[in-house]
């Protein structure tokens, strides 16, 4: 079983991403919906920084239509990527 949790407006701070990644989560899923671009990788920032703090092997999940739309704003996606 594979659990993907979805990061919306309510949960992503720290801690919040904390108590998700410890509950199991595999993935943390964020949507580009909520506000600005910049605001939203902001929140991933957030993700991928707790998920090096406690040595998760979760991972980051993004449609691949909202890299798109970072690409048109000329933003560096590649802090999506993390092998």
């Amino acid at each position: 079983m594979f659990i993907i949790a979805s990061v919306g407006l309510n949960n992503f701070f720290e801690e919040k991403i904390k108590k998700i990644i410890l509950a199991g989560a595999d993935a943390l899923r964020y949507s580009f919906s909520y506000g600005p671009i910049e605001n939203t990788i902001d929140r991933i920032k957030v993700g991928m920084k707790v998920i090096d703090e406690l040595n998760s092997s979760a991972k980051i999940i993004v449609r691949a239509i909202d890299c798109f739309k970072c690409a048109d704003k000329r933003l560096n996606i590649s802090l999506f990527i993390k092998l």
